[in-house]
């Protein structure tokens, strides 16, 4: 059984000014990626679906960043929380990495 999550957050562009982001997070094994077959195509059309409808996605996984597969690091997502959120990246900048304070 995988996980998968989705959630909308509202996020401050300027006072006054908001927009409702949409994320979905995603688990790698047994939900995004099987050992055996990959990543199939019906879930790679799906995360195509998910960028035309502006809908984020973020690998979300209990793995530790160096073994992540290949092929999912391939994939064009928004971020990667790894590690059971000892490390979080987000549109390619290093936000959070446990033993160092916050990026941001």
């Amino acid at each position: 059984m995988g996980f998968f999550f989705c959630d909308s957050l509202t996020v401050e562009k300027e006072k006054g000014n908001s927009y409702m982001v949409k994320i979905i997070y995603l688990d790698i094994d047994g939900t995004l990626r099987d050992d055996h077959k990959g990543i199939p195509s019906s879930a790679v059309s799906a995360l195509e679906q998910c960028r035309k409808h502006e809908i984020q996605i973020v690998i979300c996984t209990g793995r530790n960043l160096g073994s992540i597969q290949n092929d999912v690091m391939a994939l064009q997502t928004d971020g990667i929380i790894s590690g059971g959120g000892c490390y979080i990246q987000y549109h390619g900048e290093e936000v959070h990495r446990l033993g160092r304070a916050s990026i941001r």
